[in-house]
């Protein structure tokens, strides 16, 4: 039957597996081993934080008006109020 077959060729790369890691003399827990993670360097540590993204968007936020302003293209949309001749 199918069961049997599927069986079969389980246990087949099980032992396939088995003799592997006998062979490469390292366990499960060895092949589990992760990579310990770098330290990050000073610069990245600054260039991650909060503080140092908000300056680097309101600079940027204050060359774009500059450039623009300079171009005479308006960066707020406000409204003009026309003057009436009331008073």
């Amino acid at each position: 039957s199918a069961y049997e077959i599927l069986a079969k060729k389980m246990e087949v790369i099980a032992q396939e597996e088995a003799e592997a890691k006998k062979a490469k003399g390292g366990s499960a827990a060895t092949a589990k081993r992760r990579r310990p993670k770098q330290e990050k360097s000073m610069m990245q540590e600054i260039l991650g934080s909060s503080a140092a993204r908000q300056v680097g968007r309101t600079a940027a936020t204050l060359i774009t008006r500059s450039l623009l302003g300079a171009l005479g293209i308006s960066t707020t949309k406000r409204r003009r109020s026309k003057k009436s001749n009331w008073f």
